[in-house]
């Protein structure tokens, strides 16, 4: 079970064996959760820390479920060590490309159909959809009953022979419906880590979806003698799992902001 972080040391650290990266999530991490996606953003004071921490890393990687433009637009960091992962591992962008692997690019065609589909949902207040090729999130923060919510959006996936293909994967207050692929966080942060010869690996989530990437950080302190550190993000609706995963904790965003102004 993670302990709080108290102090700063340990991350500082951590940063001095290079080559280090550091691997950060958006909603919910860098930015307060907001009543739809679509009007988070990210503080001025934590963008100009970001730049501060792009100096001194060999990689700065945010790692989303947005698509990797949008966090990209968000965060309005570019750099040849900034690197943006959207779609909770399945899209990269570096360089300015986008490398989305073709075999999630098979499955836009589904996603475009399961969108059309499932819109009699957008009758039901407090439901949005947001298309993220080649993912579909559907969100239920604005619902009065979030739990019945919900449950008519499960009904109405499990009655969809197009959903059946694709792998389900709830967030905070969403749902999503993704490319059936041993892909993810983990899988993605792993790769790229061992790709980038990085000795040193810090991760900050506050979802269900950053638990993969906190147990890929695992793996490598474990198997391959990396310097990790794994930061569960606490929130409102964060669920207890991510945490228990977790090294460390931090209080929300702004405990978040204090440490990137810290290291």
């Amino acid at each position: 079970m993670a302990v709080a972080l108290a102090s700063p040391v340990r991350v500082r650290e951590l940063i001095d064996h290079a080559p280090a990266g550091v691997f950060l999530d958006l909603d919910g991490t860098l930015s307060r959760i907001a009543p739809t996606p679509f009007e988070a953003t990210v503080s001025e004071r934590a963008v100009a820390a970001l730049e501060r921490l792009a100096a001194r890393v060999a990689r700065l990687t945010f790692i989303s479920g947005r698509t990797p433009a949008d966090a990209a637009s968000m965060v309005g960091l570019l750099g040849p060590n900034i690197a943006y992962v959207g779609n909770h591992g399945l899209s990269l962008l570096l360089d300015g490309k986008d490398q989305t692997p073709p075999e999630a690019l098979a499955f836009v065609e589904t996603v475009d159909r399961l969108t059309d589909e499932l819109s009699d949902l957008l009758d039901i207040p407090g439901i949005l959809f947001e298309p993220r090729t080649p993912v579909l999130s559907i969100h239920y923060r604005l619902a009065a009953d979030h739990d019945a919510a919900r449950e008519a959006i499960l009904h109405r996936i499990a009655e969809s022979p197009e959903a059946g293909v694709l792998t389900l994967q709830e967030g905070r207050r969403v749902i999503e419906l993704r490319p059936p692929l041993l892909i993810n966080k983990g899988s993605t942060l792993q790769q790229l880590a061992q790709d980038w010869g990085l000795r040193a690996v810090l991760m900050a989530g506050d979802d269900i979806t950053d638990i993969s990437a906190f147990e890929a950080l695992r793996y490598l302190r474990e198997q391959e003698g990396l310097h990790t550190i794994s930061i569960a993000v606490l929130g409102q609706d964060t669920d207890p799992s991510v945490a228990a995963a977790a090294d460390y904790t931090l209080d929300g965003v702004d405990a978040v902001e204090d440490l990137l102004e810290q290291i």
